[in-house]
């Protein structure tokens, strides 16, 4: 009997580009899926637009609630989940239409607990940028997933690309009032990964659009958003693998790279309130990631180039946006 697949969007004021997101599941080669519409309280035409495809196809669920959020609207969509897997969609991207067949012909054939493809982005224009995509690959214990996910680059940081089987999400629910559930919510569903399988492609489309917040400037909300999400991962690991010093290792060199690549977006944006104070603090966040990212083992594995822009940086952080013009400073 073919497996359930239930595809979870979130939906807030996004009109323009919400059809082709629900197209692009409704019009998957595999077809055995419930496709769960939660509307969190758009202003815009994006509800009418989900009452359509609700009238129009039987497979599609939708549910309302008042505004509160990525992270409600997410968990309600899981509440009212009856898949055997999870995959989440953001409501301005879209996926190929082979996508979700391979990845639940990858779990059948690896019994994987999450299934990952890669990603690929695409503009305004429908032009893909840039392809992030892996070789075929299974890590089979949860300490070697989690090795992976803070010490290596093939596990992705989004919840975006996976397939997730549905038991990782019996008593998890994305914390309330945080926009970066991915990034929160990736270690603790790794702890409960017994096999994790990476599939070549790239079938994950990525919409990026010019001068978006999300995807662009730096906000106060986003720069309060990194500092939590960093202290949250260093108590995971305090919490549950406090003798792995490889492992904060991982989270230090996240840390010196958030506060440095970001410190020229702060003050470029116009989002961002209180600059002075913020650049300040993120320096001192800085110094604190890298002078502990030194004293471990991880920091040997660094790239030549950026411990280079690192050092730039902590001696002069104002000269640091002219060394990035020299280098292509990205993870």
């Amino acid at each position: 009997m073919a497996k359930l697949v239930s595809v979870i969007v979130p939906v807030y004021n996004m009109e323009k580009l919400l059809p082709r997101c629900i197209e692009s599941i409704l019009n998957q080669t595999y077809s055995d899926l419930e496709l769960i519409l939660v509307n969190d309280g758009s202003k815009d035409n994006s509800a009418n637009i989900c009452e359509q495809y609700k009238e129009k196809d039987k497979r599609v669920t939708l549910l309302h609630k008042t505004n509160s959020g990525v992270a409600d609207a997410t968990n309600l969509g899981l509440d009212n989940a009856k898949g055997d897997f999870i995959l989440f969609v953001d409501s301005d991207d879209y996926i190929a239409d082979d996508m979700l067949e391979n990845l639940v012909s990858h779990q059948a054939h690896t019994g994987a607990d999450i299934v990952q493809t890669g990603m690929s982005r695409v503009n305004e224009h429908d032009t893909v940028t840039f392809v992030q995509a892996f070789e075929p690959k299974i890590i089979g214990d949860t300490y070697s997933i989690i090795k992976e996910f803070f010490c290596g680059s093939d596990i992705l940081l989004c919840l975006a690309s996976k397939l997730f089987s549905a038991h990782l999400f019996s008593d998890y629910r994305f914390e309330s009032g945080r926009n970066i559930i991915d990034i929160l919510s990736m270690p603790v569903l790794l702890s409960g990964c017994r096999s994790y399988a990476i599939t070549d492609g790239a079938g994950y489309m990525a919409f990026f659009r010019e001068g978006s917040v999300s995807r662009g400037f730096l906000t106060d909300k986003t720069y309060d958003d990194n500092k939590y999400y960093l202290n949250n991962w260093l108590e995971f690991l305090e919490t549950n693998y406090p003798e792995v010093t490889e492992f904060k290792g991982g989270v230090y060199y996240r840390g010196a790279y958030e506060m440095s690549y970001r410190y020229p977006l702060l003050s470029a944006s116009p989002y961002v309130t209180d600059k002075k104070n913020k650049k300040k603090e993120m320096y001192s966040l800085f110094c604190y990631y890298y002078k502990n990212l030194l004293d471990t083992r991880f920091y040997k594995t660094v790239e030549s180039k950026k411990k280079i822009m690192f050092r730039i940086f902590y001696f002069s952080p104002f000269s640091f946006r002219f060394a990035m013009k020299l280098f292509s400073f990205v993870r």
